[in-house]
């Protein structure tokens, strides 16, 4: 929980294919829908408002939404795009300043807490 929290994409997945392997993910919804609301969360990590040295997290910002772009590419995550819940986090990467944009208005407005 300590990577999620701190925004460690790379050491977070890590854990998650070392303790969850993707068999077990390609064979259940509900871990589908979750794995691609975790690489949402660390897609718009470094572009919400509460994470200090903004400016200094643009390149984090951008590689992570890189990486849910490409995630989207993949085959598991189209099983789930039928989520009437899910779906419209898949314009997510392709939509400039998703912070700004109303359609994901709800992303950056909830209050996060440590």
């Amino acid at each position: 929980m300590k990577q999620f929290d701190n925004g460690n994409r790379e050491e977070f997945f890590e854990l998650w294919s070392e303790y969850i392997p993707s068999s077990i993910i390609d064979n259940d919804q509900s871990l589908k829908s979750l794995e691609f609301l975790l690489y949402t969360h660390f897609a718009i990590y470094y572009l919400r408002s509460d994470i200090p040295s903004k400016i200094s997290n643009d390149r984090l910002a951008q590689e992570n939404m890189q990486v849910l772009k490409t995630y989207l590419e993949m085959i598991r995550s189209q099983s789930i795009s039928q989520t009437n819940e899910i779906l419209p986090l898949f314009a997510l990467p392709y939509v400039a300043e998703p912070d700004q944009h109303e359609s994901f208005r709800d992303l950056f407005s909830v209050c996060f807490e440590n």
